[in-house]
């Protein structure tokens, strides 16, 4: 074939190839369903546009009380990885079946016994089976606390288990992850600190505060602070008069400055309190979801800043 004869040929074909369709895109978003909200805006820091994120339960819901609707198991069946908190705090995961791998975002965390005071933290289990549910009732946490994400620290290692799922899922999109793993131990690590440096500060009656549930032991744990609460690890506990009139007792031997409802918490026995001692009401704190995306908590990150912010203004030295 004469050169210029061939050259007209391969450039016919080259336009030709120009105009065909292009291919799908091959590493489509995974779908990545989690359990309640603050997991599911770590899995979409971490994941960016690679992913795309559902929670079971949404921001402003309290977990405590959720159940599962048909449009769960849909969402599930759907999933290429489900992510959830683990230690006993989705008591219905087990009657939902799904075909994709379960994260539990919580098996490399410094763990506390439920009930468990402001020391003592449990080193991360990590065995094949660390912090799977076991068979209980499904709004009983069992033995422990699972509100690991409250120690800035432990949402760090939230983030790099989930980091490491998305890894083998997607292993295309390692290299971000990884970018956004960093960005986010960079800031997760400048929380820590401010926390630090502000609970360095506190004097013996700043260190103690008084909460509805007990969603802050790790908070305590992590900052060597004292948390007095009304009712246990379930927002649904009650709390005697008995025992009421004892937190109000310790809440004046203490001096405590004030009291702190929380997002998803009855207020009532908190203003009760106020009533009947010198403490004041502190603000809301955020303890087991976010708020809807105009709150002060619309992220896991915002929420820890949001609390540290509360807390200082309500706690900081008397001048």
């Amino acid at each position: 074939m004469p050169f210029r004869l061939y050259r007209a040929v391969l450039a016919a074909l080259l336009l030709g190839l120009a105009t065909l369709p292009l291919p799908a895109r091959a590493d489509t978003p995974l779908t990545v369903v989690t359990s309640f909200s603050i997991l599911a805006d770590i899995a979409r820091a971490i994941g960016g546009e690679r992913v795309t994120v559902e929670s079971l339960i949404e921001a402003g819901q309290d977990a405590h009380g959720f159940e599962p609707r048909p449009s769960d198991i849909r969402r599930l069946s759907e999933a290429d990885l489900v992510i959830v908190n683990g230690l006993g705090f989705e008591g219905w995961l087990e009657r939902l079946p799904t075909s994709a791998p379960v994260i539990v975002a919580s098996r490399h965390a410094a763990i506390l016994e439920a009930g468990e005071d402001d020391h003592g933290a449990h080193e991360p289990d990590h065995g094949p089976d660390a912090h799977e549910p076991h068979d209980h009732d499904p709004h009983d946490h069992g033995p422990m606390d699972p509100h690991a994400w409250q120690s800035p620290l432990n949402g760090l290692h939230y983030a790099e288990t989930i980091a490491e799922a998305l890894s083998a899922a997607d292993p295309q999109g390692s290299a971000v992850y990884e970018t956004n793993l960093e960005a986010y131990r960079q800031e997760i690590l400048a929380i820590d600190g401010e926390w630090r440096s502000f609970t360095a500060s506190l004097d013996r009656a700043g260190r103690t505060v008084v909460t509805a549930h007990a969603a802050f032991n790790y908070l305590a744990h992590a900052y060597d602070l004292h948390f007095l609460t009304l009712a246990g690890i379930e927002t649904e506990g009650s709390i005697s008069a008995h025992d009421l009139a004892h937190v109000i007792e310790e809440i004046q031997e203490e001096g405590v400055r004030a009291v702190f409802f929380e997002n998803i918490s009855d207020e009532r026995l908190l203003q009760q309190i106020t009533s009947e001692t010198d403490a004041v009401i502190g603000g809301t704190l955020y303890s087991d979801a976010l708020s809807g995306p105009d709150g002060p908590a619309p992220t896991y990150l915002a929420l820890l800043r949001h609390n540290l912010s509360v807390m200082r203004q309500a706690l900081a030295p008397m001048r």
